[in-house]
């Protein structure tokens, strides 16, 4: 996977940028810092955030059906999750390695490089919820909650991608993270 992550940073944008997207999830999987880290290398040269978020959205849920299944083998079941062989005990897979962080990496550095999709910014509140830190979560929400009220002389902050309705019934959902809620309200 580094090879071919390599190859792909080596090559011009024009030829690499199908093949970012066809293995995206497959590079996420075997060296998933170095792919985030290659692709945002990648985006202000025009590889798009919102093309390559299917492959994280796969990439985390691979993540939670591993993290499920090593749980069932830790209590002895044998319980079958796609994409994850229980039958080898979850040793280290040479197909798969977990990481938490890669993703959270990905999209916060796609919005700092200027990334204005809402998807992307409601995909990495859904990943901070996810958190058992609130802080990552309570700092994005401080930073990207347009204020509705200027004082006179001040331009106001250009309004947020980030869906607040979305943001919310989220945390709300998760049943954590209030204070971040009571930011939103």
């Amino acid at each position: 996977a580094l090879d071919a992550l390599r190859v792909l940073s080596d090559s011009p944008i024009e030829q690499a940028e199908p093949f970012y997207y066809k293995y995206a999830f497959t590079l996420l999987c075997r060296a998933p810092m170095a792919a985030s880290k290659s692709f945002l290398a990648r985006f202000n040269q025009g590889l798009s955030a919102t093309k390559l978020l299917p492959a994280f959205m796969n990439y985390e849920k691979k993540r939670s059906n591993s993290k499920a299944a090593l749980k069932n083998v830790q209590r002895g079941e044998n319980v079958a999750f796609e994409g994850v062989d229980t039958n080898r005990k979850l040793s280290k897979s040479h197909s798969f390695f977990d990481n938490d962080t890669a993703s959270v990496t990905y999209f916060e550095g796609a919005i700092t490089l200027g990334c204005r999709s809402p998807a992307i910014y409601n995909y990495l509140v859904s990943l901070y919820v996810g958190m058992d830190n609130e802080n990552p979560l309570f700092n994005f929400i401080s930073k990207h909650i347009s204020s509705t009220s200027t004082l006179p002389g001040m331009q106001p902050k250009q309004s947020s991608p980030l869906d607040m309705n979305y943001a919310l019934s989220t945390i709300l959902q998760s049943g954590r993270h209030f204070r971040s809620a009571i930011k939103l309200y």
